[in-house]
């Protein structure tokens, strides 16, 4: 898994005005959301870009609906809460 990355969304939510629940929810949705990328080809594009930022997080949404899981993750929570390139 992509363990720098982790670190710096964890850092970037210790400083949201946010519950401790709110913090752990999304920390562990884009824990799934990194451990599902990291299998893919151009994960580290996905990482980077934004064009395909958005593409993964679609092959990611499609992958669960394939798996039968109830999607709680949202597109939206994903891409405003995944930007790494804003954790500063």
């Amino acid at each position: 898994m992509m363990l720098n990355e982790i670190e710096q969304y964890r850092e970037y939510l210790s400083r949201l005005p946010v519950s401790p629940h709110t913090r752990r929810n999304y920390l562990g949705r884009v824990k799934l959301y990194l451990g599902w990328l990291s299998g893919s080809p151009g994960c580290e594009k996905a990482l980077l870009e934004p064009v395909e930022r958005d593409f993964a997080v679609h092959d990611y949404k499609v992958s669960l609906l394939q798996l039968g899981r109830s999607i709680q993750i949202t597109v939206f929570l994903l891409l405003v809460n995944f930007e790494l390139r804003q954790f500063n």
